[in-house]
C-alpha cells in the first residue's frame, strides 16, 4: 500500500547519550503550521493536502489526525490553491502552476507563466480540459492536461478573475472583481465553448462594484457564488440562465471564501466569522462553527475538514453538527518559549498560534490556548503552578489551571511586548520588556510594579534567576544584575567582549551562562562580577537559548545550530543535524531536549540525554533508519540503520509505483549500527522509497536519484 510509504512509528528506548549519529534531532510539529492554511484538497487514494501561506504543504492518510510535513517542495510563497486532476495534483502559487504526480511528493513546473500576476483557482471539463483563472491576465484553458496553455479571455470585461468553477454539462463560470482604474464592472461570466467566448451572466441583484470571493458547484450542478462588499449569497439552477439571492441566516457583514456540498441540498460555507450549513440547497443557513476565521474548506468521503487563519484544522464527520481539532500539532513556526512544566510535559509559546503542551515527547501537541488570543512572547511556570504568558501589545497572561483557561494582568504594567518572565523561589514573578523596563508582581500577577532602577532603558532580551534569588537581565547594552528582588539593578560588564547580550541563564548551581550577538558565550561564576569566554571560542554564532537536564548537561541554541557541555561550559560540542535559528530550549523530565525556532516549529532530541554513563554508549537506543547520504545521488548512495538489539531486518527500495526494486537486507542482523550501499546503476531519476522493517518497526526515507 502507498501509505506504508509515509509511516513513522515512534519507539520507546533505553536511556542514551551519543553525539556521534548522523542527526540529533527530529521535528515534532506534526501538523499543518503558519499563519493559515490557504488550501485544502482531498484525493482519490483518501489522502488529504494542505497548503500554508508560507507555501508549506502537510499531508495526512488518516483524515486528519496526523500530518506529515513534505519537504523539498518549490514553494516559497502562498499555495493558493490545490486541485485532484485525473490522479494528479495541481498547485497554484505565487510563481505559477506546478503538478505532482506523486501526491505532493515532488513537483515540476507548468509551462503557464503569467507573471507578474498569480494564478487564483483552477477547474476542469472534459477529460483533459483545464481552466485556470489569474488575477490580471483573464483565463487560460488547456485541453492537454496542463502541458500547454492558450488565454481565453474574449467577452471578459475585466482580466482580474478571482474564482473559477465548472458543471458536468461543460459550462463554466468565472467571478471578476472590479477596478475603478480601468473602468470594470464586477461580474460572473460563462461559456459554453471552452472558454473561446464568454457572456456575462451576472445576478441582476449584484452590485457591478462589487467582489466575488467565491464559487462553487453543487452534485445538482447549482452554482453558488458570494461577494464581499455587499456579502450576499446568489444561485443558479439552470446553468446561469436565472439566478435568486440566497443569504438567509448569513448576516450582511460576514464574507463567505469558500463552499463545499454534500448530498441532497448539504452546503457549507467558510466565512470570516466561522462556518456556516445550510440543509435546503442554500435557503437558509445557520452557523455551526462561529468566531473562527475560515479561509478553506474541503470534503472527504466522511467528513468535512476547515482550515483558519490562524493554522487551525476543524473537522466533522455528522454532516457540520459538530466539529474537533483532529490536527494534533503545532500551529505556528515561530515558537518563541518552551519550558517543562510540572505536569511532566512540555509546553510551548508561538507568535500566532497560542500556547501548546506534549505529553508524549511531541507526538501529539494539544492547544492550551483559551482566552489568550495574542502572539505569545515568553512563557513561563511559577513554583505556585501559575502560567504566565507574556505578549507583543497586551502585557502579561495568567493560568492558574494548567492552560484551561488564561486571563488578563495587567494591573501597573505597560503596553510594551513582554519579551521574558521568569520567578523567584518566593513566587515573586518579573516580567521584562522591549523598551528596557522590569515589572514584579507579589500577588502571583495580579498587579504589577516597576523595577527598573538603574536598566537604563535597553532593550531586555532575557531574565534568569539564581538559587539565591539573584537577578540577572540580557539587554543591547550588557548584563544587569540585581541582588535586592528587582528593587535595583547594577551594569556588570566586566569581562564581556560584546556587550549586546540576547540570553542569559542561572540554572546550573554556581555558574551564569550569557549569549552574546557578536562573541558567543560567557561565564561566571562569581555570581556576574566578572566574566570569561566559556567553551575557548568554540561558539561564535549568537546565542539565543539555554537549557540543563536533570544530569547538569547544559545546552545551548545559536543562529547556526545547538551545542552541548557536560564540564559546566568549559567546552562545546555541537550536536549534529540542521537546527537553526533557535529560539528557546526546555528539556523534559525524561531527558528529551526541545528547540524552539523562529520559523521551524520544534525540534526535539532523538534519544534522552540522560540516565546513562558516558562509558554505556556503545549500542544505539533505538531503532533508526537514518537519511541516505549524499542525496540526491547518482548512481550510488549509503544508507544507515542502527537496532539496540539483535533482530530480523528488511531493507529494501521501492519505486512511486509501490513495487519493489532492491532488497538490500533480508535476514538477522546483530545489534548496533549497520551501514549499507545501493547502487542505482539500471535506475530512472526520479523518486525512491527506503524502507526498513525490525519486528514491529517500520521505517521510510525518501531518496532521490538525480542522473
Amino acid at each position: 500500500m502507498r501509505s506504508a510509504f509515509f509511516l513513522t512509528i515512534v519507539v520507546a528506548s533505553a536511556p542514551f547519550v551519543a553525539y556521534n549519529q548522523e542527526s540529533y534531532w527530529v521535528e515534532v510539529n506534526n501538523g499543518p503550521q503558519g499563519s493559515r492554511v490557504v488550501s485544502l484538497e482531498t484525493t482519490s487514494t483518501n489522502f488529504i493536502l494542505a497548503g500554508t501561506w508560507e507555501g508549506n504543504i502537510y499531508r495526512s492518510t488518516d483524515d486528519g489526525s496526523l500530518w506529515t510535513k513534505i519537504t523539498n517542495t518549490p514553494f516559497a510563497s502562498p499555495l493558493f490553491f490545490l486541485y485532484e486532476y485525473e490522479a494528479t495534483i495541481i498547485g497554484g502559487a505565487q510563481d505559477g502552476l506546478y503538478l505532482s504526480l506523486d501526491e505532493g511528493d515532488t513537483w515540476m513546473a507548468l509551462s503557464l507563466d503569467v507573471s507578474p500576476y498569480v494564478p487564483s483557482s483552477v477547474t476542469s471539463t472534459l477529460p483533459g480540459s483545464l481552466f485556470v483563472s489569474t488575477n490580471g491576465r483573464g483565463v487560460y484553458h488547456s485541453s492537454d492536461g496542463g502541458a500547454s496553455w492558450s488565454q481565453r479571455s474574449q467577452g471578459l470585461s475585466d482580466s482580474v478573475v478571482s474564482t473559477i468553477a465548472s458543471i458536468s454539462t461543460g459550462r463554466v463560470f468565472a467571478g471578476t472583481t472590479s477596478d475603478f482604474l480601468l473602468g470594470t464592472s464586477s461580474a460572473v461570466y460563462r461559456t459554453t465553448n471552452d472558454g473561446l467566448s464568454w457572456d456575462d451572466v451576472t445576478p441582476p441583484l449584484m452590485d457591478d462594484s462589487d467582489v466575488v470571493t467565491a464559487m462553487g458547484a453543487s452534485p445538482e450542478d447549482h452554482i453558488f457564488v458570494a461577494t464581499l462588499i455587499s456579502s450576499d449569497v446568489f444561485r443558479t439552477t439552470d446553468g446561469g440562465d436565472s439566478w435568486e439571492g440566497i443569504d438567509d441566516g448569513i448576516p450582511n457583514s460576514t464574507h463567505v471564501s469558500s463552499f463545499v456540498f454534500g448530498a441532497s441540498g448539504l452546503v457549507f460555507a467558510g466565512t470570516d466569522d466561522g462556518i456556516y450549513r445550510s440543509t435546503d440547497n442554500g435557503n437558509s443557513w445557520e452557523v455551526v462553527n462561529n468566531g473562527i476565521g475560515i479561509t478553506s474548506l474541503v470534503r472527504g468521503d466522511a467528513f468535512v475538514l476547515a482550515g483558519d487563519y490562524a493554522g487551525t484544522l476543524y473537522k466533522t464527520t455528522d454532516d457540520g453538527v459538530s466539529w474537533n481539532l483532529p490536527n494534533l500539532g503545532l500551529r505556528n513556526t515561530h515558537v518563541s518559549g518552551v519550558i517543562a512544566a510540572d505536569d511532566d510535559a512540555i509546553w510551548v509559546g508561538t507568535n500566532g498560534g497560542g500556547v501548546f503542551k506534549t505529553s508524549d515527547n511531541g507526538t501529539t501537541w494539544l492547544g492550551k490556548s483559551n482566552g489568550l488570543d495574542w502572539d505569545v512572547f515568553s512563557l513561563s511556570q511559577s513554583v505556585s503552578g501559575s502560567f504566565f504568558a507574556g505578549t507583543e501589545l497586551v502585557g502579561v497572561f495568567r493560568s492558574t489551571n494548567y492552560g484551561d483557561s488564561w486571563e488578563a494582568l495587567n494591573t501597573g504594567i505597560v503596553s510594551d511586548p513582554v519579551n521574558a518572565i521568569t520567578s523567584n523561589s518566593s513566587g515573586h514573578v518579573f516580567a521584562a520588556t522591549r523598551s528596557g523596563s522590569a515589572f514584579r508582581s507579589v500577588d502571583n500577577g495580579l498587579t504589577w510594579t516597576e523595577q527598573s532602577s538603574g536598566l537604563l532603558g535597553f532593550t531586555i532580551h532575557s531574565i534568569s534567576v539564581t538559587n539565591s534569588d539573584f537577578l540577572f537581565a540580557a539587554t543591547r547594552g550588557g548584563v544587569f544584575r540585581s541582588t535586592d528582588n528587582g528593587e535595583n539593578w547594577t551594569l556588570q560588564n566586566e569581562g564581556l567582549t560584546d556587550t549586546v547580550a540576547l540570553s542569559v541563564s542561572a540554572s546550573l548551581e554556581g555558574l551564569v551562562l550569557v549569549g552574546t550577538l557578536e562573541d558567543g558565550l560567557f561565564g561566571s561564576t562569581d555570581d556576574g562580577a566578572t566574566w570569561t569566554r566559556s567553551g575557548k571560542g568554540t561558539v561564535t554564532d549568537p546565542v539565543t537559548a539555554f537549557g540543563l537536564n536533570n544530569d547538569g548537561t547544559l545546552f545551548a541554541g545559536t543562529f547556526s545550530g545547538v551545542y552541548t557541555s557536560s564540564d559546566q561550559g568549559q567546552s562545546w560540542t555541537e550536536l549534529p543535524g540542521t537546527v537553526t535559528s533557535s529560539t528557546s530550549i526546555g528539556v523534559s523530565g525524561s531527558g528529551f531536549v526541545f528547540v524552539g525556532t523562529f520559523d521551524s516549529g520544534v525540534y526535539r532530541s532523538i534519544q534522552t540525554t540522560t540516565g546513562v554513563e558516558e562509558e554505556e554508549v556503545g549500542l544505539p537506543g533505538l531503532i533508526a533508519l537514518s537519511q541516505n547520504y549524499p542525496n540526491p545521488f547518482n548512481p550510488s548512495t549509503t544508507i544507515r540503520f542502527s537496532i539496540p538489539k539483535s533482530a530480523e531486518v528488511n531493507l529494501r527500495i521501492f519505486n512511486l509505483l509501490g513495487e519493489e526494486v532492491a532488497t538490500l537486507v533480508s535476514g538477522h542482523r546483530d545489534a548496533g549500527t549497520h551501514t549499507v550501499q545501493w547502487d542505482a546503476t539500471g535506475q530512472p531519476s526520479g523518486v525512491f522509497f527506503c524502507r526498513l522493517r525490525a519486528g514491529e518497526f517500520v521505517e521510510t526515507r525518501k531518496l532521490v536519484l538525480l542522473r
